[in-house]
Order: C-alpha cells, then structure tokens, then sequence
C-alpha cells in the first residue's frame, strides 16, 4: 500500500517537473524573441535545394526577403538554375568573373542591385560580366559543388572573386561530411533552424571556455567556434580554398567578422583574421581584407556598415566593398 501511494506521488511529482520544464523553456523562448531579436536566427531562411554539397534556391523562384525586425523587405529573383542572377550563365566568356561566396556575396537584405557584386559591375568596363553564383549557408565544400554545377551549365570565366567569410568559412574540411537526409526528426537541426532560446544558449556557450569544453567532449557542441579557430582549422581551410582557385585569376576578398569590432571578441578574433590572411600571403594568394578598408571609410564598421539585427552588410557595406575591389584594378 504505501509502495503505491510513494509510486503515485513520485508518477505525479514526475509529471508536475516535465509540465513546469516545458512552460519554462517556452517562456524562456518567448523572451528571447521578444527581447534579443538578433538571437533569431530562424527569420534568415531562404528556401534551399541540396543535393550532396551543391546548395542553390529553388530555381525559377521569387519570394520576398524580411526579417522580423523589418530592417530590409527585398524581392529575390531566382534564376532557372537557382542562382540570384539574371545574366544567362550560358552566355558567358572567358574573359568573364565569377563571384563565389555565401550570403554576404548573395547580398542578404539588400537588392540585387545593390549587392557588391552589381555595384562593381558598374565600375568595371562593360565588356566584361561578373556572375555571381553566391548562395547562403555556404562553406568552402559548397562553393566548390556550386562552381562545378554552374560549368556544368555552361559558366564559363577565367578570373575569379572569391569572397571568405571569417565567421563560418574556417573549418576542418578534413571532418566536413555530406549531409544525409534523414527520415526521422533531427531534434538538433530543428532547434537550430527554430529556437532563438538555443542561438542565446549556444552563443554563452561559446563564449565560456569552461561550458564549451564540456560540451565539445559531451559531444553537444561543435570544436570550430567562430571565436577560437585552430592552426589545424586555419591550414585546411587554406588548402581546401586553393584547390578550388587554382585554375583561376583569382582575387581573395577577406570578409571581416563583426567580432572584431566587439570589445569582448575583438582580440581572439583579431588573432584569427591576421593567421588566416598570413598563411594566404604566404601561399602567395593575392588577397584583398577589407578590415582596414572599412576603418578608413567608417568609424564605427558594425554599426554603419551591418544591419543592426541580422549582421550582414547594409547597402553602405556593399558599396564600400565594391569600392576596395575596384581601387585594386585587377579587372
């Protein structure tokens, strides 16, 4: 008798922590929406088409790109090949530039037009095209499947602008893998794409190195934090990125990471930009970074140069991007 009176209240009290946990965390959701906008990640998705490493948008498509806290309201034109281009990549020449990158060069929250790679395009002679074949959520793996799917579709062009994000571009590529569809529900990938709670818990997570090293060895968390990046790290992404320019005339564009403009990052993330630019000098790779030509034109690159929330480059951004480019006169 009293063994199930104790399992009846243990059932209960077991109930009542489950009911209090979930109410818990969903008002922890909720005021992490409300109250840390940035930290909603899931606003920035733009429908993709995967096949292995290549990603593209579906093509033939148009939707309308906004972010909740209404910093942009921008029409996406996709072409027939799922790129954000509306020169025909089959009429290109040799003589042509392709522009690879992910969602800086896609020109998230800004018009076609007004992305980086348009405004060079008009400061650069007419008988030469850029195409861009940027898209988001890219890494160095992606922009190599991407390339090869363009020529595939008749992309030519022997000079090349390759644009590196120093916030997601640095990894291991030796432990990159495909990603596999799965038929089952990926609780992780779908916090990731839907949680703000999980971006606000992940990035304080990141920034502890005592709460990161446990998780990297519960295996919660990935080692290739945006705030530390590894020589091993630094010298696989060297190599992978040169095996996709070597056939090219290629410009390297170094896009800055944020973090060196916040005064709790700034010097991890200062360490990591100059290794990574270092090892490319050295691979006699001509580089353009765009950190010290953004200081010259801005005193404060976060906030005039990025939208306040989503991060990515504001129309000022890109138009000071193009400009760099263009004063290299390499094209």
């Amino acid at each position: 008798m009293i063994k199930k009176i104790f399992n009846r209240i243990f059932s209960i009290n077991t109930l009542l922590l489950l009911f209090s946990t979930i109410i818990g965390l969903l008002l922890a959701e909720f005021l992490v929406r409300k109250y840390s906008p940035r930290h909603n990640i899931w606003d920035y998705k733009v429908a993709l088409v995967q096949d292995g490493f290549r990603m593209s948008c579906i093509p033939n498509s148009t939707f309308q790109h906004t972010n909740q806290e209404n910093e942009y309201d921008v029409e996406v034109l996709i072409d027939e090949n799922g790129f954000r281009d509306q020169k025909d990549i089959t009429t290109s020449e040799d003589k042509d530039i392709i522009l690879l990158g992910d969602s800086f060069s896609f020109g998230y929250g800004v018009t076609e037009s007004d992305r980086f790679g348009n405004i060079l395009q008009t400061m650069i002679p007419d008988s030469i095209s850029i195409y861009n074949i940027a898209n988001p959520n890219c890494h160095f793996l992606n922009t190599k499947a991407n390339l090869n799917y363009a020529k595939e579709k008749g992309l030519k062009g022997q000079k090349m602008i390759f644009a590196v994000c120093m916030e997601n571009d640095l990894l291991n590529y030796k432990n990159v893998k495909i990603p596999k569809p799965s038929k089952s529900i990926n609780i992780k990938k779908w916090l990731h794409e839907n949680s703000s709670l999980k971006a606000f818990v992940g990035e304080y997570i990141h920034n502890s190195d005592i709460l990161q090293n446990a998780f990297i060895a519960l295996g919660g968390v990935n080692d290739n934090s945006i705030f530390k990046v590894s020589d091993e790290v630094i010298e696989s992404s060297v190599n992978e990125l040169i095996t996709q320019i070597k056939d090219y005339e290629t410009l390297v564009v170094i896009i800055p990471s944020r973090y060196l403009w916040e005064e709790e990052h700034k010097a991890i993330a200062l360490e990591n930009h100059n290794k990574f630019i270092q090892r490319l000098i050295e691979k006699s790779l001509n580089v353009l970074d765009l950190k010290p030509f953004f200081e010259k034109k801005s005193e404060n690159p976060l906030k005039e140069l990025h939208f306040d929330f989503d991060g990515h480059w504001n129309k000022k951004g890109h138009q000071l991007a193009a400009e760099a480019i263009a004063e290299l006169s390499l094209f």
